[in-house]
């Protein structure tokens, strides 16, 4: 497993869906997959953030530029270390 460095948002240590693929290595949309089947056991602010693209345009370019999450990534969400032990 690779260990990866956390995105700080809102300063909370976050991982993106490209992250938690890579460090599983597993492929493309593994881990959006998972998020999806327990999304309804998840709290928004607590196990997740979502940042839609027009309002957070900027954090999530940067991201995208320094290769944290998928370059098809439009609107981010950013997984909590509580949210990403009920993903994976």
């Amino acid at each position: 497993m690779v260990e990866q460095q956390a995105i700080m948002y809102r300063g909370v240590p976050c991982y993106s869906f490209r992250q938690l693929d890579e460090q599983r290595r597993a492929v493309k949309g593994t881990a959006f997959r998972a998020f999806k089947r327990v999304r309804d056991d998840l709290l928004q602010d607590v196990d997740y953030f979502y940042l839609d693209a027009d309002e957070e345009r900027d954090f999530i370019e940067l991201l995208r530029a320094r290769g944290l999450i998928y370059r098809s990534s439009w609107h981010l969400v950013l997984l909590t270390d509580a949210g990403r032990s009920k993903v994976l």
